[in-house]
C-alpha cells in the first residue's frame, strides 16, 4: 500500500497561494496587457508579487485543522467555475455579477451546462483538489501551529509593505487609472463580491417605507382600462427591425406600424445590466444614479402605487421571478402542464405561452388593470430555445451554450430568432387588447441588453460604467387603442414626438404614474414622458 506524501504546512499553504496567482490568473495578466502596453518587468513582478501576498493572506485565513483543506477545496472549485465563465462569456466578477449567480434558477443554470465547464472543473477544480487531499500534513502542537501562522502572516503583510515602499508610485498609478483589474483577479474578486453581497443580505433590513398612503382612485372610464406591461428580457434596440436593423426580425409589429400610431422609443438606457438590478430598478421611484437595492425592496414601487389607485394588478411570470417587485400584489407562475405545446422539453416555456395568460386575465377584468408579462425573452447562452421551428427563419443556428464555438453568424442567427418570438408576443398582446371592449394601452420594455461576441464579450452583467452599449440599450415600444386615446390624446401625442429622445429607465415609473393621474409623493414631472410637451410648450 502506497504511504500518503507528507507535507509541512507551510509548504501546502505557499504552494496553494501560488497555484491560485498562477493557476486562475491568465486573464487578469492578458487585462494587464491589454491595458498597459508597455508595462515594464518590474513592475509586472510587482503585480505578481503583490498578488502572491493578497493570496497568501487569503489562504492562511482559511488554513486550520481539520478544516483547511475543505476551505481550499471550496476556494479551487469555486475558482474554477469563475475561471470557466470569465474565459468563455467574457464576463468579470463583482457584487452585481454574484446577485446574478446567487438569483439564478436551475432553468438558468442548466442552460449553461457544457463540456468545456466539466475540463475547466476537472482541470482547476477537482485535480488540485484531488492532490490537497492526497497528501498528509505533518501534525504541530496548538503553540507551533501559531507561531507558525504569525510567521506566515508578518511574511505575507512584509511582502505588500516592501512592494509600497519599493513600488508605490506605479502600483498606485495602475490601480487607481484601471479600476477593472481588479474583477479580473481569481479568487479575491469573487470572494470580495460574496463579501458584498453577504453584508448586504444579513444586514438588518429596513422598516417598510408605504408612499401609498392617501392616494385616491385613478380617473375612470365607461370601459375598464387596461395596460398590459410587457417586460422583455435580453433585448438589444439595434437587432430590432422596427429600429433599422439590417434584418427585419419584427415583422409584426412592422404591419400594426403602418396601419396604427406604434409608438417606437429608440434611445433608451437601462437602469443596469442584469435582471436582478434593471427589474426592480425600473419599478422603483428611484434613478439609477441614487438606486439602491435595499431601499427599493423596503419602500413602495410602481404596482404598489397602480393597486393603491384602486387598479387590480397581476404580474405573470415566464422568468426567473419578479426580484421582489411584485411582492404585494397577485403574482401568477406558469404552469408548465396546462400548456404542453409551449413548454415541452424547454428550460422555460415558449413565450407565446403569456398569451393564453392574458387572454383568461383580459376576460376576468372588471376594473381598471394592470398586467406584467414577463417574459424569457432572448435569455442566453441558450438562445436556440428561446424561438421553436416554425418561428425560427435565420440558419444555422448556434445550438451550444458555448458560445465561442459557434462563430459570429450562427450567434447572431439563433438571437434573432429569439427576438422573432419577442416580435410575436408584443404583437400578440397588442391584437388581443384590440379584441375587447375596454381602454387598452400596451407597453413593452426591455430589462437590458446583451453582448454577442464584440470585443471578445458575451451575456450581460458588465458593470455599468464598463459595459458596451449593446448591454445598456434597449427597445421601448407603447401602443394604445381608440378608446385609450380618447382618454389620453394629449398624453399619447405627447409620447409620439419623445421618440427620439434620449430617455432611461428612470422615466418609467414617473411616466406612468403621471399618465393615469396617480397623485404620488415622489412623482418627478422631470421625468413624466407623457407631459414632457407641456414643459417644453
Amino acid at each position: 500500500m502506497l504511504k500518503r506524501p507528507r507535507i509541512q504546512a507551510s509548504w501546502l499553504i505557499v504552494m496553494s497561494a501560488l497555484w491560485l496567482t498562477l493557476g486562475y490568473n491568465s486573464l487578469f495578466a492578458q487585462a494587464v496587457a491589454t491595458s498597459i502596453p508597455h508595462l515594464q518587468l518590474s513592475l509586472a513582478v510587482a503585480l505578481g508579487l503583490l498578488l502572491f501576498a493578497l493570496h497568501l493572506l487569503l489562504v492562511e485565513c482559511l488554513w486550520w485543522p481539520k478544516l483547511g483543506k475543505v476551505l481550499l477545496a471550496m476556494v479551487f472549485i469555486s475558482s474554477a467555475l469563475a475561471y470557466h465563465f470569465m474565459t468563455s462569456y467574457g464576463v468579470v466578477i463583482n457584487a452585481d455579477m454574484m446577485v446574478n449567480v446567487v438569483e439564478t434558477d436551475p432553468h438558468e443554470a442548466s442552460a449553461l451546462l457544457s463540456f468545456a465547464l466539466v475540463k475547466r472543473l476537472l482541470f482547476f477544480g477537482m485535480i488540485p483538489t484531488l492532490i490537497l487531499f492526497a497528501v498528509q500534513i505533518v501534525p504541530q502542537r496548538p503553540r507551533s501551529f501559531m507561531m507558525h501562522k504569525i510567521v506566515r502572516v508578518v511574511v505575507g503583510i512584509g511582502l505588500i509593505a516592501t512592494l509600497a515602499l519599493t513600488s508605490y508610485q506605479p502600483l498606485a498609478s495602475v490601480l487607481r487609472n484601471h479600476r477593472d483589474l481588479r474583477y479580473h483577479t481569481i479568487p479575491t474578486n469573487w470572494v470580495g463580491a460574496i463579501q458584498s453581497v453577504a453584508r448586504t443580505k444579513l444586514s438588518t433590513p429596513p422598516q417598510f417605507e408605504n408612499l401609498t398612503q392617501g392616494i385616491t382612485p385613478s380617473v375612470t372610464t365607461d370601459e375598464p382600462q387596461v395596460l398590459v406591461l410587457v417586460l422583455g428580457e435580453t433585448a438589444r434596440t439595434d437587432h430590432f427591425g422596427l429600429f433599422g436593423y439590417n434584418r427585419q426580425t419584427t415583422p409584426e409589429l412592422a404591419k400594426i406600424a403602418a396601419n396604427a400610431d406604434l409608438v417606437a422609443f429608440s434611445q433608451v438606457q437601462s437602469c443596469g445590466t442584469a435582471t436582478a438590478i434593471s427589474v426592480p430598478c425600473m419599478f422603483s421611484w428611484l434613478d439609477r444614479n441614487s438606486y439602491e437595492p435595499s431601499k427599493a425592496q423596503y419602500s413602495s414601487n410602481l404596482l404598489d402605487f397602480f393597486k393603491a389607485a384602486g387598479f387590480a394588478v397581476r404580474w405573470i411570470d415566464n422568468n426567473s421571478g419578479c426580484k421582489h417587485v411584485c411582492d404585494r400584489v397577485e403574482h401568477v407562475e406558469i404552469e408548465r402542464e396546462r400548456y404542453p405545446q409551449w413548454c415541452q422539453n424547454r428550460d422555460y416555456c415558449d413565450d407565446r405561452v403569456l398569451l393564453e395568460y392574458l387572454r383568461e386575465s383580459i376576460t376576468e377584468v372588471q376594473q381598471n388593470t394592470v398586467i406584467v408579462l414577463h417574459m424569457i425573452g432572448s435569455h442566453g447562452p441558450a438562445y436556440s430555445r428561446r424561438s421553436s421551428a416554425d418561428v425560427a427563419q435565420f440558419t444555422p443556428q448556434c445550438e451550444t451554450a458555448e458560445l465561442q464555438l459557434c462563430d459570429d453568424q450562427q450567434i447572431n442567427n439563433s438571437y434573432d430568432n429569439s427576438i422573432l418570438t419577442t416580435d410575436k408576443v408584443i404583437a400578440g398582446v397588442i391584437h388581443e387588447l384590440a379584441q375587447h371592449p375596454i381602454a387598452g394601452a400596451m407597453l413593452y420594455v426591455s430589462d437590458h441588453g446583451e453582448s454577442l461576441g464584440e470585443q471578445g464579450l458575451y451575456l450581460h452583467g458588465m458593470p455599468y460604467w464598463l459595459a458596451p452599449q449593446s448591454q445598456t440599450h434597449v427597445p421601448m415600444i407603447f401602443w394604445s387603442d381608440e378608446q385609450f386615446r380618447q382618454t389620453y390624446q394629449t398624453e399619447v401625442d405627447c409620447l409620439q414626438q419623445q421618440q427620439q429622445q434620449a430617455i432611461s429607465h428612470d422615466h418609467l415609473f414617473h411616466t406612468l404614474t403621471g399618465l393615469f393621474t396617480i397623485d404620488t409623493p415622489v412623482y418627478q414631472a422631470k421625468l413624466d414622458l407623457s407631459h414632457a410637451c407641456e414643459r417644453i410648450g
